[in-house]
């Protein structure tokens, strides 16, 4: 059968030519056959259908990402068919096994008359030679170090792309936590402001007139509760003059009650310090106990007492602080260990109050 196959083959070679290089990547596969191609056939598998002689045997060829068993592509292939029978199989990574050469070269065309009396026209292929293999193994060693570079520099500026994106993200967050920072400054700013021209009109209402026993009454302002006795800055000697609690009327001695109440309120709660450009220093927390508390000193512990208008702390480390109004805002004012509440202050530092809950029930995300 085979003699009457090769009786019948009418050799036809139309054209051999070099066209060089098939592709960037020299990768040759079913779909770009043609004269003059040649490339690594490392995604066709192959199946022979009938060695022919020695040196040539009709393979049949699929594409590996495709394959389906058929392999409708049939290629006249040169090279030694010593050991080699019909229906043997190979994959794409096989080929230089098969051929001796990873490359395959498209030389031209062969026409044969089929089984069936017809005629079919097949590219003929084979393998480049050991020095062709060669030089092409050279340049696609250096194709492969030219896209490895490249691609290199590729990742390497998307790596850039993205650390400035996430820099301009991240500075672009910093400018909106910023500002609503400073909105919520602002905001709280104006709510203090509010607050102080309310305790200013509470302030001038403090000069009240005062009646003690059989005493005439005279003007003056309530500076501290002592326990059992009041200090009151009389207007008219401008000093200060103690009086039991007793000796006052009823309605001053509801009156005393409800102001100390409003001083407590004024300075419970959570205050922010903050330093002269404009940064968070600290926190300092006032319990309604009149405990306090600072954020940068967590161990040291503090004791609030209400002097007039001024919240005074005593600290467990000797520092002392005192937050006193100052125009519309509040001033945080400190005094080093060695000093006295009369000499100058180590620092002053502007009070803006958060909250007036000393100690607020962190928020519970929703999921």
């Amino acid at each position: 059968m085979k003699a009457t196959y090769l009786s019948a083959l009418v050799l036809a070679v139309v054209s051999s030519t070099n066209c060089g290089l098939f592709a960037q990547s020299r990768e040759l596969n079913v779909a770009g056959l043609k004269v003059g191609a040649e490339g690594r056939p490392d995604s066709m598998n192959a199946k022979v259908m009938q060695v022919i002689d020695g040196n040539r045997m009709l393979v049949g060829i699929e594409d590996s990402r495709t394959a389906d068993g058929d392999y409708d592509t049939w290629i006249m292939l040169r090279c030694p068919t010593a050991g080699i029978t019909d229906d043997k199989v190979w994959k794409g990574a096989d080929w230089k096994a098969v051929i001796g050469s990873g490359y395959l070269k498209v030389t031209g065309t062969v026409t044969y008359v089929t089984a069936i009396g017809g005629s079919k026209t097949v590219f003929t292929a084979e393998g480049l030679s050991p020095a062709e293999s060669a030089k092409r193994e050279a340049e696609d060693k250096q194709w492969r170090e030219k896209e490895k570079m490249l691609a290199d520099q590729k990742r390497e500026e998307e790596r850039k792309l993205a650390d400035r994106k996430r820099e301009e993200e991240r500075k672009l967050a910093d400018r909106k936590r910023e500002e609503e920072r400073k909105l919520a400054d602002r905001k709280r700013e104006e709510e203090n402001l509010k607050r102080e021209e309310a305790q200013r009109i509470a302030e001038d209402a403090k000069w009240r007139q005062w009646k003690i026993g059989e005493e005439e009454a005279f003007a003056g302002k309530f500076i501290q509760f002592n326990g059992d006795g009041v200090n009151i800055l009389r207007r008219d000697t401008n000093q200060s003059t103690a009086f039991k609690m007793a000796a006052l009327t009823k309605e001053d001695q509801q009156w005393v009650k409800d102001e100390i109440q409003r001083r407590r309120d004024r300075f419970i709660g959570r205050w922010r310090i903050i330093d002269e450009k404009g940064a968070t220093a600290f926190y300092l927390t006032i319990t309604k106990s009149l405990q306090a508390q600072k954020s940068h000193a967590p161990t040291a512990t503090g004791k609030c007492e209400l002097i007039g208008d001024e919240a005074r702390i005593t600290w467990s480390d000797k520092w002392r602080d005192l937050l006193r109004p100052h125009n519309s805002s509040v001033q945080k004012v400190a005094f080093s260990p060695t000093t006295s509440w009369d000499d100058p202050p180590a620092n002053v530092q502007r009070a803006v109050k958060e909250s007036d809950d000393p100690a607020p029930k962190p928020k519970v995300k929703r999921r």
